[in-house]
């Protein structure tokens, strides 16, 4: 089946790239020889609408007019019939592989049913070099080698083409070298691809450890369909005696209004939290003031705490649970503690805290303001949308353990609640 390749469900971590099917079979077709009119091309699908579209998509293009061969070979594949297909997908097991699919059968796909823009590079390659590529992508193609360990960053339907290149041209292809990456690690290249989807942005921020913010070269920006579309463009290839521009032509085979890069959208995220913990510290101030303070509130710190306990379930299954190579380390873990879950659930059924509780939010506020105070020196860059939230829950932790108690003498003994 052809599934093409996208970059994420955020729902189930940050880490994979999915897509849409249709049957694909075919016999091989290694041995056939390549016409002089031959030809090789890099399709680049633009990003869509939906959110596993998000970073558009790659293939590569054989089209061979003498013999009508006219294939589409991709490598962001993977089987929805595979044994155990979700619990794989979700801790990073899943085999992507390398599928073939008729030409006219993917651009009516992209075209009628997911409308989302393809240009075609055709590339500048003699003869011989056209053969060994065609013959390298037949071999890959074999079901004993078509599979592959899929890595967001590093191996993936993109790295896969760009590899290919590689290896058949060697030391014939030469990339730009004055052009610099569009953003200096893997994290900030990303952001332009989800400028009008900040919560997106956001989660997957938070779900990205410490490798997404390795320096990222021009190559290794090739991750990305666009980037890898817009650095081939600008490449050499030497064919004879000299050096000449690897794209021999562009073509945009068809377009559609509004694909490329997204118009940024206000950043409601951080605004979202920011309101919360600006309410959350009037509201209780203003009842200290008028003597109805509670040392904790069951439904507000309970959802806090809970909320922050999830964040670092989910962060610690991604780390030691799971394979995706991307999501571990992650420093978020500092101030999302799992156990917060059990505190959060705590306060929901409105239970005291007896050994330990002083000891353990006294920890926790340390922790948090530790990430405060260490925001921009901590070897990986939090989101700046959770910065309110991590302030909100040092406040609640602060109020709980000591701020309470400067309001206890203005309240009497009628208003007075059990303490904890």
């Amino acid at each position: 089946m052809f599934v093409k390749c996208a970059y994420m469900r955020i729902v189930v971590l940050i880490l994979l790239w999915v897509g849409s099917a249709v049957p694909v079979k075919g016999q091989y077709l290694g041995n056939q020889q390549l016409s002089e009119d031959a030809r090789i091309s890099l399709l680049t699908i633009f990003p869509g609408d939906e959110l596993y579209t998000a970073f558009g998509h790659t293939a590569i293009r054989v089209y061979d007019p003498a013999s009508g061969l006219d294939v589409v070979y991709n490598y962001g594949t993977f089987d929805f019939g595979e044994p155990g297909f979700y619990w794989k997908f979700i801790r990073g097991e899943l085999r992507y592989f390398l599928s073939r699919a008729p030409f006219a059968l993917v651009y009516d796909h992209y075209r009628e049913v997911e409308r989302r823009a393809m240009v075609e590079q055709i590339l500048r390659m003699n003869r011989e070099k056209k053969q060994q590529l065609f013959t390298f992508l037949e071999e890959n193609y074999r079901p004993e080698n078509r599979y592959y360990a899929y890595d967001f960053f590093f191996d993936n339907c993109a790295t896969r083409v760009r590899d290919v290149f590689e290896r058949v041209l060697a030391d014939h292809l030469a990339y730009p070298e004055a052009v610099e990456p569009p953003a200096p690690t893997f994290r900030r290249l990303l952001d332009p691809y989800m400028a009008d989807r900040p919560f997106l942005h956001t989660g997957m921020d938070l779900l990205l450890g410490q490798p997404a913010d390795a320096p990222a070269s021009l190559r290794d920006a090739f991750f990305l369909p666009l980037i890898l579309m817009q650095g081939i463009g600008a490449s050499r290839v030497y064919i004879g005696e000299t050096w000449e521009p690897f794209v021999a032509a562009t073509d945009t085979l068809f377009w559609i209004e509004g694909a490329g890069i997204p118009e940024p959208v206000p950043d409601w995220p951080t605004m979202l939290l920011w309101g919360i913990f600006v309410l959350s510290v009037s509201v209780t101030v203003r009842k200290a003031i008028e003597g109805k303070v509670r040392p904790f509130s069951p439904w507000g710190d309970g959802m806090l705490f809970t909320v922050a306990g999830l964040i670092g379930v989910v962060l610690m299954f991604l780390w030691l649970g799971t394979h995706h190579r991307v999501a571990a380390p992650n420093w978020n873990l500092l101030w999302a503690w799992p156990t917060h879950l059990l505190v959060g659930m705590l306060i929901f059924r409105k239970r005291p805290f007896r050994s330990g509780w002083k000891s353990y939010i006294i920890a926790a506020s340390l922790a948090g303001w530790g990430v405060i105070l260490g925001w921009r020196w901590i070897p990986q860059e939090l989101p700046a949308a959770l910065f309110p939230f991590v302030l909100l829950l040092i406040w609640r932790m602060a109020w709980m353990t000591w701020l309470y108690a400067w309001f206890q003498p203005s309240i009497t003994a009628d208003t007075k609640p059990s303490s904890i």
